[in-house]
């Protein structure tokens, strides 16, 4: 089974992004989640880890929805804490952040990039 980062580098350059149904997030876990791959993008291969577009979803919601990811990769979703630690955690990672606001758009691009172990949550984000 291949390796979810190279899933998403695998297809650079195609003219529309990807969405993996069900994909197991690395061969030794048994965690699935529906993956949107951006393929265009800063030169694509990039792992979709939250979307906030459409407004079809309320993200204000307890701790156990942002560990276990809500909403659809069609639509505006967040993939999940635990998920976006299992695909961090083993190796480094870049993380690119894209905001629009009054008609522009705004991005971040930092070179080292993960989500760290529920046990340390309090303070979970590493960049």
């Amino acid at each position: 089974m291949e390796h979810l980062p190279d899933l998403c580098k695998r297809d650079n350059g195609d003219t529309v992004n990807k969405t993996y149904p069900k994909y197991a997030l690395m061969p030794q876990f048994t965690i699935q989640r529906d993956i949107l791959c951006d393929t265009q993008t800063d030169g694509g291969g990039w792992t979709v880890i939250q979307r906030r577009t459409k407004g079809d979803v309320f993200f204000n919601r307890d701790r156990e929805s942002h560990k276990n990811g809500f909403g659809k990769p069609d639509g505006d979703f967040w993939l999940g804490n635990e998920a976006v630690h299992i695909l961090t955690y083993m190796q480094r990672h870049e993380l690119r952040i894209e905001i629009q606001s009054d008609g522009k758009e705004y991005f971040a691009h930092y070179k080292s990039f993960k989500v760290e172990s529920e046990s340390n949550w309090i303070q979970p984000l590493r960049i």
